[in-house]
């Protein structure tokens, strides 16, 4: 990791076009009076020119040039797998697989090239990063987090469920779909054991973890050692309970600023050092006897409702903190 300091008037940002985050990031820096240019993965007019000693880029907006001393943040630049619909023709549907592969290692060696010539912040691969592995280094640091198993077989999970009065599963991955007529989404589930039963005798692999009732849940949005904790008053809502990310938008959680201790904040960072990560967004549960359980660190997770909800304001830190102010 190259450190962040030295004033400089050109700002690079990776990101994806939805996010809008990078937008109020963005308006900050201009704000500051500094030249910021947009590198978004899913730009479908991306065209990307690297050379030894220089990188050029195209994008549906503007074409410019990398310079060897540009700052370069990685708020999401991690170029996703995509589903390639099937083609009666094998040689056609081999071509648009190879074209997708290909476009995704030139797009890995831009990052690359920036890693190794610009100063940068927040790189992150996600190919490299597993939330089993972020679970056992942060047992390795000294953070409570709840028992789980990784399984695709029910004779399994039920096994692991006799030992709890219920169980919540996850997946490794989110995964949204949005039709004309409805969304849909895998988030959290609790299951008890009844309930796994009935599932088929193998299915899709999954976490599962000990449910934990909690009294309330902490999103904490770390940047380059600093945090920005905020509690999410979720558990009397049934339809946020199991996961505030199944949002009701009719009666939103009331949100709270929150301090965390120094002993657990050292712990935290101590977890990233680990990850070899400087941001990322932190989920904690709290349960009724105030203990914390740690469930997971998300490398590119969203911090723009802590920074409006909190008046945090986020958005200016991280431009203060790229630029070295």
């Amino acid at each position: 990791m190259k450190k962040v300091g030295a004033v400089n008037k050109k700002i690079i940002i990776l990101s994806e076009s939805r996010d809008l985050s990078t937008n109020d990031v963005m308006k900050w820096c201009k704000i500051k009076g500094y030249d910021t240019r947009r590198i978004n993965y899913d730009d479908r007019n991306l065209q990307i020119h690297i050379a030894e000693n220089y990188a050029n880029v195209s994008t549906s907006f503007d074409t410019f040039s990398i310079e060897s001393d540009s700052i370069c943040w990685f708020r999401r630049a991690d170029f996703p797998p995509i589903y390639i619909p099937s083609e009666k023709n094998l040689v056609e549907q081999e071509k648009k697989v190879f074209s997708f592969t290909e476009k995704r290692q030139t797009y890995n060696a831009l990052k690359y090239w920036i890693i190794n010539n610009c100063k940068c912040s927040s790189e992150f691969f996600n190919d490299s990063f597993n939330k089993i592995d972020v679970l056992m280094k942060a047992k390795q640091s000294g953070i409570k987090v709840a028992s789980w198993i990784v399984t695709d077989n029910r004779d399994c999970a039920i096994s692991f469920a006799k030992h709890y009065e219920s169980i919540a599963s996850k997946p490794f991955t989110t995964f949204f779909l949005h039709t004309q007529n409805a969304s849909y989404k895998n988030l959290t589930e609790r299951h008890t054991y009844s309930e796994l039963q009935l599932f088929p005798p193998n299915f899709i692999p999954r976490i599962f973890q000990e449910y934990i009732e909690k009294k309330y849940e902490l999103r904490s949005f770390y940047f380059h050692e600093t945090f920005f904790t905020y509690a999410i008053l979720s558990q009397n809502n049934p339809k946020t309970a199991i996961d505030f990310r199944n949002y009701d938008n009719d009666k939103p959680n009331r949100c709270i600023p929150f301090e965390l201790s120094p002993e657990y904040r050292m712990k935290l960072i101590s977890l990233m050092q680990k990850l070899k990560l400087d941001t990322g967004s932190f989920d904690i549960l709290v349960d009724n006897n105030d203990d914390y359980y740690f469930l997971e660190v998300n490398p590119v997770g969203q911090f723009g409702y802590g920074s409006y909800e909190c008046n945090f304001n986020i958005e200016e830190f991280i431009v203060n903190t790229l630029l070295g102010i």
